[in-house]
């Protein structure tokens, strides 16, 4: 099954952004056509984003024969150096060789945000 850093199994809604908008957002949706090694990659992965300047976390889940998952960035810039990261470049090709069925990605910047936290 799926899991790690990219893929618990849960979506960890405890994550929270600390910089205020704006900042962006990379919205990852793929169908899984075989998950064996994903995992390792994901979590490699996962580690090398966090030490990227302008990272700010990753929110993940499975969803039925997929992975849902978003990143934290803190600039457009952060998320093109990531995008283009040697590594990262790597591992998008090896994935779409054997992991992926299709992949649907959104970068979106977020202008403002709002909570809301029960009193109760």
């Amino acid at each position: 099954g799926l899991s790690g850093p990219f893929c618990p199994s849960f979506l960890s809604m405890a994550l929270r952004v600390t910089k205020k908008p704006p900042y962006y957002m990379v919205i990852c949706h793929l169908h899984m056509r075989e998950t064996e090694g994903y995992a390792e990659c994901s979590q490699r992965m996962a580690a090398l984003a966090a030490q990227e300047p302008g990272f700010l976390g990753v929110e993940s889940s499975p969803m039925g024969d997929g992975v849902f998952s978003v990143s934290y960035w803190d600039s457009e810039d952060a998320v093109l150096r990531w995008k283009n990261h040697p590594a990262h470049q790597q591992a998008r090709v090896e994935g779409k060789k054997r992991w992926f069925k299709d992949l649907h990605i959104r970068v979106a910047k977020v202008e403002r945000e709002y909570t809301w936290e029960s009193k109760l």
